[in-house]
């Protein structure tokens, strides 16, 4: 049974003054009690054009219904029966649409929040993403990913080297930004190698395909399809595209966070430079070479100007437990150098 009513909101509903919650309230109650139709003044008000939105025979069915229900009988005017039958009916279709339209949608909102991971150690982080996709973050690397991840699966490199062994998902791509460039695959392993002091990223395919192309409103660039054993860099400063078919460094080794397994060398032999996780060896390297990739281990700048040195040569290793400091230090007294350092910038000179 439904609780007694306001006439007042009776009378609203009846004139389309009220709101969905009154109506609902009104038009349940009117249901359960019909006989209160003949004490409603809004009668009299209504045309008699009104009663032909309810023909004839669902007017006699419903006097009958309606009568049978009062607790005293009562002689009422035929008039005023016929407009509380289309009102009824009126009511009957307002219910409808008050109940299947008339309420307000309520959509539920998720904030959408950020994850970001940040390898600071000397060793290997191994991750295991919300979709099942693993990925390696070299030293000093750092990425971030959204809350919706597993439907939308992209990952924003913010710095450094990071590997990636994508879960196949047909229906969902998956793919890296780094520096505007976003690496796109469906199930397949690579490096993605972002440096900001270089303007530079380098994507190595180990197995599977990828698609390569800009996000950057202010760069452009064809996209670009690697098979396995091809490296792509693109250098944003000179807007060059190389792709080469070095020797892919190999997927890393180790287990799921944490992870502190030292694996053998991971990355590729090239300019007589071999990196592992804890050390960088060299034979008989170019000084400039060397002092690029440290440039990328640190994301430094490092400023050496001196024509001679394009005839330095070093053999030797470096191990990243060593401070940045204590490297420089060491590369110029072996060769009769001497260093500044302001920020983030190095300047080298002959004595």
């Amino acid at each position: 049974m439904q609780e007694k009513i306001e006439i007042e909101v009776l009378e609203r509903f009846l004139s389309n003054n009220c709101d969905y919650v009154e109506a609902d309230k009104a038009f349940a109650y009117l249901t359960e009690n019909e006989d209160l139709l003949d004490a409603i003044e809004i009668f009299h008000e209504i045309p008699t054009e009104a009663l032909l939105t309810t023909d004839d025979v669902e007017k006699d069915a419903l006097f009958v219904r309606l009568k049978s229900r009062l607790k005293n009988t009562k002689v009422i005017p035929l008039r005023k029966w016929a407009i509380a039958a289309s009102i009824i009916g009126l009511l009957a279709i307002s219910g409808y649409f008050l109940m299947n339209y008339g309420r307000p949608v309520i959509q539920k909102i998720t904030a959408i929040t950020e994850t970001k991971i940040t390898n600071s150690t000397a060793q290997q982080m191994d991750y295991k993403l919300p979709d099942s996709s693993k990925l390696t973050l070299l030293p000093g690397a750092a990425l971030s990913y959204k809350s919706d991840f597993t439907s939308k699966r992209n990952i924003n490199l913010i710095v450094g080297d990071a590997y990636f062994k994508v879960r196949k998902d047909a229906t969902h791509p998956f793919s890296v930004a780094a520096n505007g460039i976003k690496t796109t695959a469906l199930g397949t392993e690579f490096w993605v190698r972002n440096f900001s002091n270089t303007n530079s990223v380098t994507i190595s395919l180990t197995s599977g395909k990828v698609s390569i192309q800009s996000v950057d409103s202010v760069f452009s660039m064809n996209a670009v399809f690697l098979t396995p054993g091809q490296i792509c860099t693109v250098n944003k400063n000179t807007g060059k595209v190389d792709i080469s078919g070095l020797k892919v460094p190999p997927a890393p080794s180790g287990k799921e966070i944490p992870a502190f397994k030292i694996p053998s060398e991971t990355f590729l032999k090239k300019n007589d430079v071999t990196w592992t996780n804890k050390e960088m060896k060299f034979t008989n390297t170019k000084l400039e070479n060397v002092l690029r990739k440290l440039e990328q281990r640190y994301d430094v700048t490092i400023l050496a100007n001196d024509p001679s040195f394009s005839n330095t040569y070093l053999t030797g290793k470096i191990l990243y437990s060593d401070s940045l400091n204590t490297i420089i230090r060491s590369i110029s007294q072996l060769n009769n150098l001497t260093y500044e350092m302001h920020n983030d910038t190095i300047f080298l000179k002959k004595k």
